[in-house]
């Protein structure tokens, strides 16, 4: 002690390259170590009061108040937050997730699917479509014998419609009057009820063409396409053209004549010619000239057959044989025809054996040059009879 009762300044010996220093641990009173533990004796520092406490204890001490201090605050913070929680906005909260959280994560999940919804609708929407657009067209199918293979059902349907709804007489007339007027009397019955949606005109115009159903589902049917031709009268416009349009190859053609000597052209050689023509069971015809149907299958090897195309032009011979057409031993898939007057007891019955037996008209076509109206051009297709059912 120096006089005045205050402390003098401790010496400090300091050494280059081994530094000591040494210098005196102050002494803390329990008022300090109040101070420095925030309140809280953590040790009886009162016992201690005239010992030099280590530097290490100092540390000790200022730890433990900060933590207790720090404890206080979160229990402080805690009791305010109770206080103001009616105060806050509310945060709403979904499966453990807070709506800001849900904001975040669908702003990184909706250009996602934005962009898989933007795929499905160019590329993988029109090939679902096609699929079941593809699947749609059964019923066509299976209904025209596998012919029709890309119309749809609601399509196929509207026709099945138009075909029940249809009318095949005049609503006041009906089919006894005017048979002695063809012209009259088919004028006023027996219109197309079927519409073929790529009908073509197969040889040209003029009296030698012919309208057929689609050709072009001939060329793509499987296995070759069979034809027969009665009564040409010399003129091949029709068979070439259908060898045009489906193939030399693919189509076999028939042609029946029953006076080759008058025919102005020979029949070229990639046509099957045949010299007769076409009788009916009950005709009293024995020339070598004519043959009735089923001997001409026969002779030919065609029983069974799908004849696609049968053209007949054989100058009233449709009225007394037509029944031989339904029931013969083969399938007659499209029937042109050209019917000659409208003789009462055949003309009639000849349209509803016809459609009797599934075949529906698709085109009809007055012969104005040569018949005057008197004689009209036909188109047939043989459908199921399932295609009827609703009738």
């Amino acid at each position: 002690k120096t006089q005045g009762g205050l402390l003098s300044k401790p010496k400090t010996k300091n050494t280059i390259g081994n530094r000591d220093c040494h210098r005196k641990h102050p002494q803390i009173s329990p008022t300090m170590s109040t101070i420095l533990t925030g309140g809280r004796h953590v040790e009886n520092l009162s016992q201690r009061t005239n010992t030099k406490a280590p530097i290490e204890e100092i540390l000790k001490i200022l730890d433990t108040g900060r933590n207790a201090n720090a404890s206080e605050e979160i229990n402080n913070t805690e009791s305010h937050d109770n206080d103001l929680k009616y105060f806050r906005t509310p945060t709403l909260e979904f499966s453990g997730f807070t709506s800001s959280q849900l904001f975040r994560k669908f702003s990184v999940i909706a250009p996602v699917f934005a962009l898989s919804l933007g795929f499905y609708m160019i590329i993988l929407g029109p090939i679902m479509n096609m699929v079941k657009r593809g699947k749609d067209y059964s019923v066509a199918s299976s209904q025209s014998f596998g012919f029709f293979k890309d119309v749809s059902s609601s399509d196929w349907e509207l026709m099945r419609n138009r075909v029940k709804e249809s009318t095949n007489h005049h609503p006041i007339y009906g089919p006894d009057k005017w048979t002695d007027e063809p012209e009259k009397w088919y004028n006023n019955n027996w219109d197309p009820i079927f519409t073929c949606y790529h009908e073509r005109r197969v040889g040209g115009m003029g009296d030698g063409g012919k309208w057929v159903c689609d050709p072009h589902r001939i060329k793509q049917k499987r296995g070759p396409c069979l034809v027969y031709s009665w009564g040409n009268n010399g003129r091949f416009d029709f068979e070439d053209g259908m060898h045009e349009i489906v193939g030399r190859r693919k189509c076999e053609i028939h042609i029946f004549e029953p006076f080759p000597e008058q025919m102005t052209d020979s029949v070229p050689e990639h046509y099957h010619f045949h010299p007769w023509g076409l009788k009916s069971e009950t005709s009293a015809i024995s020339s070598e000239n004519f043959k009735t149907l089923d001997e001409t299958l026969e002779t030919l090897g065609h029983r069974g057959k799908i004849i696609d195309i049968f053209k007949i032009d054989c100058e009233h011979c449709e009225w007394s044989t037509y029944r031989e057409w339904l029931n013969g031993d083969a399938t007659l898939m499209q029937i042109l025809v050209e019917v000659h007057t409208s003789p009462a007891e055949y003309v009639n019955s000849f349209f509803e054996g016809l459609l009797a037996h599934g075949y529906v008209i698709f085109h009809k076509e007055a012969n104005i040059q040569f018949g005057g109206g008197k004689c009209v051009e036909f188109g047939f297709l043989k459908l199921d009879q399932n295609f009827f059912m609703h009738r």
